[in-house]
């Protein structure tokens, strides 16, 4: 069960509509499901990350799940798409933000 099971850091930097542009940074756990030997859809968890925002979306904590399929070219580069959920918690009187994304992922695995 374990044996596809990854736990890392996600560092992920994103153009946001508006003009305005994303980062952020946090813990991750990842389960992947091999289908064959170099493809692997995905299902990856980021708990609590921190997330600094340009533009009008403020900065601050958020939780991420995100589904996809990882290619992958060599044991440990790999490339794909995926859909993304993110929360954004509440924060200095701010309501909690939801927000929806289609990505293109690319990953090194050490």
């Amino acid at each position: 069960l374990f044996y596809h099971f990854s736990d890392g850091l996600d560092a992920s930097w994103s153009a946001v509509s508006g003009g305005g542009s994303s980062m952020s940074l946090g813990p991750t756990a990842t389960y992947y499901f091999l289908v064959r030997d170099n493809i692997a859809p995905f299902v990856m968890l980021a708990p609590l990350s921190w997330s600094k925002y340009s533009g009008s979306y403020p900065s601050g904590l958020t939780s991420t799940v995100r589904l996809g399929a990882k290619f992958f070219l060599t044991d440990s580069v790999a490339f794909g798409p995926a859909l993304q959920y993110q929360w954004l918690h509440a924060n200095r009187g701010r309501t909690d933000i939801s927000t929806y994304s289609f990505l293109g992922v690319f990953s090194i695995h050490l």
